[in-house]
């Protein structure tokens, strides 16, 4: 007997990937822009610079059995619209790994000024401990960790919305077979009933003459 295969809906999939973003960004505030703010109704915020973007990912996500025509009609448009916030991301995540590049080769060289006492030049350890003490360099790094997390969320939607497609077309297939079923069957019995009447009929004439 040939297993069915059980399929994980994409909108579970999503739900563990922020539950897990969740945690790990308990400890940070929620209006630090670049983080990800969850609530208890599906939504979630997202940050893009001074840009912030609620969506409702679950029910973006959800598979409705029983409304496929209007969800295979939405799916491209909302496969479309996170593609371009992925897009978004990406570019703000990689400016802002630019910029962060750019101020820890600024700091050390400071640093490494500031900590330099006549002939003796500081260890590469002081330096880096210094550096990990200025608060600005531990502020640009928290923005880098809450930057990823929201693209790898957004990855997670998009590898979401697939996985829904894919589900959407076999439920769109199976339905299709299921009408064909039903129309053959009809036919099959107004094919019978027609004949039935037809002997009937035969039967009747016979015993008329």
């Amino acid at each position: 007997m040939e297993r069915k295969r059980k399929f994980k809906r994409p909108s579970d999939i999503a739900r563990h990937q922020s539950s897990a973003i969740s945690k790990m960004t308990s400890n940070s505030s929620p209006s630090t822009p670049g983080g990800l703010e969850f609530a208890n109704d599906g939504r979630v915020t997202l940050h893009f610079g001074n840009d912030v973007v609620t969506v409702d990912y679950r029910e973006h996500l959800e598979v409705d059995p029983e409304n496929l025509d209007e969800a295979l009609i939405r799916q491209p448009g909302l496969y479309a619209y996170y593609s371009r916030l992925l897009g978004m991301q990406k570019a703000l995540l990689e400016t802002a790994k630019n910029e962060f590049k750019e101020y820890q080769a600024r700091i050390y060289t400071f640093i490494k000024q500031r900590l330099q006492v006549g002939l003796r030049r500081p260890t590469e350890a002081e330096v880096s401990a210094k550096i990990a003490e200025d608060g600005q360099y531990k502020a640009r790094k928290q923005r880098l960790v809450e930057m990823q997390l929201q693209l790898d969320f957004l990855w997670s939607i998009r590898d979401g919305l697939v996985q829904k497609k894919d589900c959407l077309i076999t439920l769109a297939a199976n339905r299709r077979r299921e009408w064909d079923a039903d129309l053959h069957v009809n036919k099959s019995e107004k094919r019978q009933s027609l004949e039935e009447t037809k002997r009937n009929f035969e039967e009747k004439r016979k015993k008329r003459e």
